[in-house]
C-alpha cells in the first residue's frame, strides 16, 4: 500500500473516533491532476491539499475550542512540528494535536497525542487504542 493511501486509512481512522466523541469532523481532500507523458501515456497525479501546509482533520464540538489534527505515521516528528511552527495559531480559540501512530507487528494500533503549546513544545497529553480516547486529566476540556 502507497504512503498516501496508509496516511489517509489513519487519518480517517482518527475522523471515525473523533465523531464517536460528538466532533463534526472535516478532512482534507485530495485533487487529481493528469497529463500526456512524453511517450503518449496518461500519467494521474493526486495531491493533499493540507490546511495551512499541515493539518489533516478540522474538528468541532460546541463549546469546546477548534481541534486542528496533524495525523503521521512518520518518526520525523521535528518536520512535523516546523510545519506546525510556520502558522500562525490562535491559541486562545483552538488546539493544536499532532497524532502519531505507533506500529507493532506492522499494524498502528495505538495513537500518540502530542498537543502543541503557544510557546511551540509538544506536550504528549495521551493516546487513543481501540477507538477511545485516553486523556490525561489536565489535557480535558
Amino acid at each position: 500500500m502507497s504512503r498516501r493511501k496508509t496516511g489517509r486509512r489513519l487519518e480517517e481512522r482518527i475522523a471515525e473516533v473523533l465523531k464517536k466523541y460528538g466532533y463534526t469532523v472535516h478532512l482534507t481532500q485530495y485533487s487529481f491532476r493528469e497529463f500526456i507523458d512524453k511517450m503518449g501515456k496518461r500519467k494521474v497525479f493526486s495531491q493533499s491539499n493540507d490546511i495551512f501546509n499541515c493539518i489533516d482533520i478540522i474538528a468541532i464540538r460546541p463549546d469546546t475550542k477548534t481541534l486542528w489534527v496533524q495525523v503521521t505515521k512518520d518518526t520525523n516528528v521535528k518536520k512535523k512540528l516546523l510545519k506546525l511552527e510556520g502558522v500562525n495559531w490562535n491559541f486562545p480559540f483552538s488546539r493544536i494535536w499532532l497524532i502519531i501512530g505507533r506500529t507493532q507487528n506492522n499494524r498502528v494500533d495505538r495513537f500518540d497525542i502530542y498537543e502543541l503549546t503557544p510557546t511551540y513544545q509538544l506536550n504528549k497529553i495521551g493516546h487513543i487504542y481501540r477507538g477511545k480516547i485516553y486523556l490525561e486529566q489536565e489535557a480535558k476540556e
